[in-house]
């Protein structure tokens, strides 16, 4: 973790005088949960469990596994905050726009949040969710949205940033910047598609405002929640909100058939 963040840090130190992008993917927090220190592990075994997402309680040997990981939590805060120093003693933080997010949900082996359902590699929230958050002083305001974003909206937001008109290619995203700019974004459906077996069967899913259809591509069986109102998905709506599920369902057929989507070889659904 130091170390990729002091060759970020090089990497732009050589280029300030010049437009950089730093795409910076550390490795912690991951398993192996190797503490920072003997002093933070201290710490965080001695730290009280937290009520509402159980992390921090259980067994000796799993609260051991958690504080461990919060170690490696903490050692990716003191870096993140090398950079930010950096960028303030080099005059480059009033021009330099700053993402942190992660590539999946909170890996339920070294953590915990009770207050999803699932965790990594599960099509629940657990799994799905993961931070956005956005630093641009000056340029963009401090403040909470509820708009669901997704990674593929990274790089169209930096196209129109750069001020990019000429690239030809397919941009699956939509630029984020009217939202950083308080502004609203048009709404549009998300969609995810696992055609393979990990921790759920294959299944597509799509997202459009508060509601989230979930088909499971074996059988062609549904599930439906209203996240606005039920953020751990422990109520199935398909048999109750009909409407909505059929509304939603032919539009994720209908991105099946658009982006010749692969169904499993045992598949029961046939494709028009």
């Amino acid at each position: 973790t130091d170390r990729l963040t002091a060759d970020a840090i090089d990497f732009i130190e050589r280029h300030k005088e010049e437009p950089f992008f730093v795409n910076l993917h550390h490795y912690a927090p991951h398993r192996p949960s190797v503490p920072r220190n003997e002093k933070l592990m201290a710490h965080f075994m001695k730290k009280a469990a937290d009520p509402v997402t159980g992390q921090g309680a259980g067994a000796p040997k799993k609260k051991k596994e958690m504080a461990a990981y919060a170690t490696m939590v903490k050692a990716l805060d003191e870096n993140v905050k090398r950079i930010t120093d950096y960028l303030d003693q080099a005059g480059l933080r009033d021009n330099t726009i700053l993402i942190f997010t992660s590539d999946n949900g909170f890996n339920g082996g070294q953590s915990a949040n009770e207050r999803l359902r699932g965790a990594k590699g599960y099509v629940y929230e657990g799994g799905l969710r993961v931070p956005a958050l956005v630093n641009w002083p000056k340029k963009v305001a401090p403040g909470r949205s509820d708009v669901p974003i997704q990674g593929l909206d990274y790089f169209p937001t930096f196209l129109q940033l750069a001020g990019i008109t000429d690239y030809t290619g397919t941009l699956d995203g939509t630029s984020l910047v009217p939202l950083l700019h308080g502004k609203p974004l048009k709404e549009r459906a998300l969609f995810w598609h696992i055609a393979s077996t990990y921790k759920n069967p294959p299944c597509s899913i799509i997202r459009k405002g508060d509601w989230k259809l979930i088909q499971f591509l074996k059988n062609g069986n549904i599930e439906l929640y209203n996240l606005s109102q039920d953020l751990k998905e422990s109520r199935n709506l398909a048999a109750t909100h009909p409407e909505i599920a059929q509304a939603l369902l032919k539009q994720l057929t209908t991105w099946h058939r658009d982006n010749q989507a692969p169904l499993p070889p045992s598949s029961q659904l046939h494709r028009e």
